[in-house]
C-alpha cells in the first residue's frame, strides 16, 4: 500500500470511528473525578492500580499515528461542525 492510499485509509478510519462511535458517548462513559477525588468511569470508582495502567496506556497511544489523526479529525469537527470534506 502506498503513502497516499494509507492517507486515505486513515481519513475514512478516523471519519468512521469518529462518526459511529463518538456520537454515542455520553457524560456517563466519559472519565471525571468526582467531589472526592475519587476518578470514575460509567459509575465506577477506578482504583490507582487501574490509573496507572490507564495512564501508561495513554502515553504510549498519544505516541501513535492514528492518535495524531483522530486529534485533527476532532479538531476538524470542532471547527467546522456540519462540513464533510
Amino acid at each position: 500500500m502506498d503513502k497516499t492510499e494509507q492517507e486515505i485509509l486513515h481519513r475514512h478510519l478516523s471519519r468512521f470511528l469518529a462518526s459511529e462511535f463518538f456520537d454515542t458517548i455520553t457524560e456517563d462513559d466519559i472519565l471525571k473525578q468526582d467531589a472526592g477525588g475519587r476518578w470514575t468511569h460509567r459509575g465506577n470508582v477506578l482504583q490507582p492500580t487501574m490509573m496507572g495502567l490507564l495512564s501508561k496506556e495513554a502515553t504510549a497511544f498519544s505516541k501513535m499515528g492514528l492518535f495524531k489523526i483522530l486529534c485533527d479529525e476532532m479538531l476538524w469537527h470542532a471547527k467546522y461542525p456540519g462540513v464533510s470534506y
